[in-house]
């Protein structure tokens, strides 16, 4: 694999702004509570809300095993083929 100036510069320069504006952020952090709710001020509805998310996503990726232990690799492939179907 040859990788040139422009390939190196497209990978590069996002890890550097990711980099730069971690570091910019790392001040306003003091605790674990400052990462997950805003010090705690963010309010009962994020907080719940935040919540929900990671139930919901606990939630659908059961449901994806038990669909998955029913129709086996059958359904990923015509699932790859409804693609065409939507994007047209």
């Amino acid at each position: 694999m040859n990788l040139n100036w422009v390939d190196m510069v497209l990978v590069g320069v996002p890890c550097v702004v990711v980099l730069g504006v971690a570091l910019f952020m790392q001040r306003y952090l003091r605790s674990v509570a400052d990462f997950l709710a805003a010090s705690r001020c963010a309010g009962r509805y994020v907080i719940c809300t935040a919540v929900a998310e990671t139930g919901a996503w606990g939630m659908g990726f059961i449901s994806w095993l038990e669909a998955f232990s029913k129709t086996g690799f059958s359904l990923g492939l015509w699932g790859s083929f409804t693609g065409f179907v939507f994007s047209s």
